[in-house]
């Protein structure tokens, strides 16, 4: 009798979406986009690598009666700002088709309390890049997106931090944690390779194999793009240009968050104050040096996410439009959630796009 009503007492814990009733609201409610926006907030927080969300469109909320708890379909599309960014949001530039825009669909079950904070019960976002052939129709021309595991993407990356460890004023080496985006760059008969990555400060010397077994409490954050491109007698020339990035994420909700033109930069590891933004334009001639530290995993490398976060949910499909990139899925063993399959309000959903396709 006990395990039952230890099981009982499970299920109305981990599960009370299943047994509660649903309301749907209006997906043009301001009671909807305001939930709807704090959730794409969440999980910009919740996530540590690819580029930040912003909510496109609302497709379905639905509200528990007499609780604080919501159900929410949306749509969203990716920022140029990673997710490691301070940022604000707003102030995130939404990535164009021309760059290969990157948007999908999330399932969101999240929790609200009377003070105006709020929790996600569990989440699950597919967002994929469009295909090479739809930007092509539109762009000929327009950088084509390569795979992160690519490896010229890889290549340019590895030569680009060697570089930056190289001119950098830092006693520390800088290794690769993420590379986020990868480009094949067209120049007439030639063709150059952009990447989009994460830096991570060691705790090895620059100029030393060794390294201290002392952990950084705060370590520097870089994210760099660079355009590696080939020259004569098989040289390269590297265009970098590298921001310091606030390693403490700022705060969802606003409370914490950084103010308005506060220098968000850490001191460097020698002292001295690292500046804001490290540009780096003048081109690199010789032989380019570069070893095979790769701390991350080829998995680890995927631009885009399918989040599983904080509870195992169900994979939901996209659209077959959309080409799935490669992706990257962390996994948590909870207890398994099943989305509600519950009809949107037939009179306002789906709402409207925010932002043009096209964009």
């Amino acid at each position: 009798m006990k395990w039952l009503l230890a099981l009982a007492a499970c299920l109305e814990l981990f599960a009370p979406w299943v047994a509660s009733h649903y309301v749907a609201l209006p997906c043009n409610d301001q009671e909807a986009l305001a939930i709807a926006e704090k959730a794409v907030k969440l999980i910009n927080a919740d996530r540590n690598r690819g580029y930040k969300y912003a909510l496109d469109r609302i497709e379905n909320v639905q509200k528990i009666i007499g609780n604080t708890r919501y159900y929410l379909e949306i749509e969203v599309r990716e920022t140029v700002c990673h997710v490691l960014n301070p940022k604000s949001l707003r102030d995130c530039e939404i990535r164009r088709f021309t760059g290969t825009k990157a948007d999908g669909d999330c399932e969101v079950l999240i929790q609200t309390t009377p003070d105006g904070t709020s929790h996600l019960d569990g989440y699950e976002c597919d967002v994929s890049p469009d295909s090479r052939g739809d930007v092509v129709k539109q762009c000929p021309d327009c950088p084509a997106l390569l795979s992160p595991d690519d490896d010229s993407v890889k290549h340019a990356a590895q030569v680009s931090r060697q570089k930056f460890n190289n001119e950098s004023n830092h006693i520390h080496r800088f290794d690769i944690q993420e590379i986020a985006r990868g480009y094949l760059v067209f120049q007439g008969r030639l063709s150059s390779v952009a990447v989009e990555y994460i830096l991570k400060e060691t705790t090895c010397r620059k100029n030393s194999d060794i390294c201290t077994l002392e952990l950084l409490l705060n370590p520097q954050i870089v994210f760099c793009k660079s355009d590696v491109s080939p020259g004569i007698t098989g040289l390269e020339y590297i265009h970098q240009n590298c921001e310091f990035l606030n390693t403490q994420k700022a705060a969802v909700d606003g409370a914490g968050a950084v103010p308005e033109g506060e220098d968000t930069t850490n001191p460097a590891a020698d002292g001295s104050v690292a500046p804001p933004v490290e540009t780096d334009e003048s081109v690199t001639h010789g032989d380019v040096v570069y070893d095979d530290i790769t701390p991350q995993s080829d998995t680890e490398t995927a631009t885009l996410q399918n989040v599983r976060l904080p509870i195992d949910l169900p994979k939901r499909k996209r659209s077959a439009e959309a080409e799935s990139s490669d992706s990257s899925e962390e996994i948590i063993p909870k207890v398994t959630v099943v989305f509600p399959k519950l009809p949107a309000d037939p009179a306002t959903c789906p709402g409207s796009h925010k932002y043009s396709k096209y964009g």
